[in-house]
């Protein structure tokens, strides 16, 4: 079947007209194909990491090493998705709404991660501008080439991603928060298809 406009239009699901370039804190979340559990299990409260959930762990952690301009704040993998804060800082001054972002550790580099300043599949295709889509697609990719390149050929993403823009400082708290929370909550989560 051809492509029609009129039957297939996907509406996008980013704010119409905001430049998600900008300076600024997002809170995303990705989520498996058909949330199908790749990234591990929770088993008494805590995530046990999959081969494939490392991976996507390990290059979340080092998108900075690519994107000079982008630090990443709180994230968590869960068994189907993931949740993360994501600071786009242009001035590079490490900011955010005026207060310092700490990071408890610090990040590391990993053979296995496909993210890398040094890494040509980085080199070719990131365009000049990083908005928040492309510093996303480029970190879905990473984790589907990895896994194509492993015999992980059945792992796929979900088309798209949601996010959304943090305000303020009571904002940035309230998802840290709910990050932290999240895998001792799994039993109600709705991205858990088996929730009471």
């Amino acid at each position: 079947m051809k492509y029609n406009p009129e039957k297939h239009h996907r509406k996008s699901m980013r704010l119409k007209g905001y430049d998600y370039s900008s300076n600024g804190g997002y809170f995303v979340t990705l989520v498996s194909k058909n949330r199908q559990d790749f990234f591990g299990k929770i088993i008494n409260g805590e995530m046990n990491l999959s081969e494939i959930g490392q991976i996507a762990y390990d290059n979340w952690k080092n998108i900075s090493e690519h994107f000079k301009n982008v630090e990443i704040d709180e994230f968590v993998i869960m068994p189907n998705h993931l949740h993360g804060i994501i600071v786009i800082n242009s001035d590079n001054a490490g900011t955010f709404h005026e207060t310092s972002l700490q990071h408890e550790t610090p990040l590391q580099n990993n053979e296995n991660n496909i993210i890398s300043g040094k890494n040509e599949f980085f080199s070719n295709l990131s365009p000049s501008k990083n908005t928040l889509s492309v510093i996303i697609r480029l970190y879905k990719q990473s984790v589907t080439m990895w896994c194509k390149k492993n015999n992980h050929e059945y792992f796929q993403w979900q088309r798209n991603y949601h996010e959304w823009i943090i305000k303020n400082e009571n904002h940035l708290e309230r998802f840290r928060n709910y990050i932290y929370q999240n895998p001792l909550k799994w039993e109600i989560d709705s991205e858990n298809p088996n929730k009471k």
